[in-house]
């Protein structure tokens, strides 16, 4: 049968397993100034605890990490750990004078790693975290300066501007967490804490197109697509040039039936990145159910192009090839996807379908019993029905 599978661009990191888990623990206590409120103090002290969490788990991660002396010496380690794990508050006291808090992460220390490797290929991604990190910089730099100079001034109305400001950047620094944790939430494949976590960082900036962009993706990973829909369309007013949101838009059309308002999407999207195979994939499943086969068969030419190791792309065409009786070309693209991926009962069952068509039964069997084997409900099904 064959594959209809819409990717989401933000969806970059397996699931973290269990088998290997290790749980880190941090606490953290924060002396409030004069200035400070629950808000800024808690903004702060967990800003605090999460850094100390990364790196301690950055000191079990070894591709592309320096150690030393238990300390993590590359930057760039925790930034994209961040977007890999969440941090679990579990237990936070204010007293009015110090805010103290303490928190944990979960993880399988080879799966985070493995997802900060693929993390680093993905350049889009980096940056966007990359600017997180560097927004939280920004903000606990600017709060301690803004302390100070509250500390010194002479007169209440001196320091009213600075109160504000110390308070937008506490602000700003609660966005960039939240945010943090929408990404880590999505990698783990937890859409609803991504929803509650992006929806927080939004509070701060309403117009935040990234912010936008992935919680219009957890929409869609809890099938909510008009809602999707409806933050790729304010994205789309504060970023009108990021291929990324036509792209994802283009996806919430396709799932609501508006396919001539998805294929205007994907065009956009791939004038704008021409090299996205995944663009190219969605498009030709948006040209099937326009039943225009012949650029359907050029988009999964091209998405196969890109991606040699799409096994999608290459069962789609084979089944376009099977329908157009191209019988040779479409066992080429089943043999194909099997190569690629042995573990695929779609790719076998088709190919069963393949040679049933052709009359070899003795194929077809042997193939359907295989996807069978390999977890094919329909699989299944069609040999109860031929008594296997």
């Amino acid at each position: 049968m064959k594959f209809k599978i819409i990717f989401l661009i933000i969806v970059l990191f397996t699931n973290l397993c269990q088998a290997g888990k290790k749980t880190f623990i941090r606490e953290y206590t924060y002396q409030a100034s004069d200035y400070d409120s629950r808000l800024t103090c808690q903004a702060i002290a967990l800003s605090e605890v999460k850094r100390l969490l990364l790196e301690e788990i950055g000191t079990y991660l070894v591709s592309g990490t320096t150690v030393q002396n238990g300390m993590v010496v590359s930057d760039d380690i925790s930034v994209y750990t961040a977007g890999a794990v969440q941090t679990k508050v579990i237990d936070q006291r204010w007293d009015g004078k110090t805010y103290w808090l303490k928190a944990r992460i979960e993880a399988d220390p080879d799966s985070v790693s493995a997802a900060v490797s693929r993390l680093r290929e993905d350049k889009g991604r980096m940056k966007e975290l990359e600017d997180l990190k560097r927004s939280s910089d920004q903000a606990l730099a600017e709060i301690s300066k803004l302390n100070q100079a509250l500390s010194q001034a002479h007169t209440q109305n001196a320091g009213f501007a600075d109160q504000i400001k110390y308070l937008q950047n506490a602000q700003k620094l609660s966005a960039a967490q939240s945010a943090q944790q929408g990404y880590a939430a999505l990698s783990s494949g937890d859409a609803t804490a991504a929803l509650l976590a992006f929806t927080r960082a939004l509070e701060t900036d309403p117009n935040d197109a990234i912010a936008l962009i992935n919680r219009g993706i957890a929409y869609a990973q809890l099938k909510d697509h008009k809602k999707a829909l409806a933050d790729y369309n304010l994205a789309l007013k504060a970023s009108a040039s990021d291929p990324r949101i036509y792209y994802n838009r283009g996806i919430a059309y396709y799932h609501l039936k508006e396919y001539t308002k998805a294929l205007n999407d994907f065009n956009h999207s791939l004038l704008l990145k021409p090299d996205n195979s995944k663009a190219h994939f969605n498009r030709a499943l948006t040209y099937e159910k326009l039943e225009n086969w012949k650029l359907a068969l050029t988009d999964y030419t091209k998405a196969i192009k890109l991606d040699p190791a799409d096994v999608q792309a290459y069962d789609n065409r084979g089944t376009i090839y099977l329908q157009q009786k191209l019988y040779a070309k479409a066992l080429a693209d089943f043999d194909q996807s099997i190569e690629v991926d042995n573990r695929s009962g779609d790719a076998y069952l088709n190919r069963a379908g393949l040679y049933a068509v052709k009359g070899d039964m003795e194929s077809a069997l042997a193939d359907a019993q295989k996807a069978a084997q390999l977890g094919s409900d329909e699989a299944k099904l069609l040999l109860e029905r031929l008594g296997q």
